[in-house]
């Protein structure tokens, strides 16, 4: 079995949608009430999910390299979702528990990097996945610098990236 263009890109508007409204959810209340923070289940939720729709889409990959990067995607989204959200129901105490969303982040920019496949310049899915990457690698940075510094400054910093990804997402070529 293999997955055609029209379903990949199917797949990540769908996510996009998603995230987005996940963005907006956990990083807009911050904006409005200049700081003060209530726990949501937003970002640890959908990661779970993400985890577990990566490790469907490493089964069904059309490629040995789509099997090994969704998997690791999957292992970090799962492990990710999991930790913030035992931080955020308050049995996760360690110093580094806020950092673990930026970190994952990262690592997915990371991996969205290693996941782009043919030239840049030649295929617009490569180049999107690029795009994707370098996004969500800026956002890393910018959601370490808001957990170490607090100021909405760098939520913004952390914010807009998450926004660009997710319009990435809903705006992914469709291939084949």
């Amino acid at each position: 079995m293999t997955i055609n263009g029209s379903e990949v890109a199917r797949a990540h508007w769908l996510f996009g949608a998603i995230f987005l409204a996940m963005v907006l959810q956990e990083l807009g209340p911050p904006v409005v009430r200049a700081g003060v923070r209530r726990a949501s289940f937003a970002f640890p939720v959908v990661f779970l999910l993400a985890g577990v729709s990566m490790w469907g889409a490493a089964v069904f990959g059309n490629t040995a390299i789509d099997a090994v990067v969704h998997s690791f995607w999957g292992d970090i989204l799962i492990a990710a979702g999991v930790l913030d959200l035992q931080r955020r129901r308050g049995r996760l105490h360690a110093a580094w528990g806020p950092l673990v969303l930026p970190v994952a982040i990262g690592l997915c920019g990371a991996l969205f990097l290693a996941h782009s496949e043919g030239s840049p310049a030649k295929d617009p899915t490569a180049l999107w996945h690029v795009l994707m990457g370098g996004v969500l690698v800026a956002a890393a940075l910018g959601g370490v610098m808001w957990v170490r510094r607090g100021s909405l400054r760098w939520l913004g910093a952390y914010g807009a990236p998450l926004t660009a990804f997710s319009l990435l997402l809903l705006t992914f070529p469709r291939s084949g």
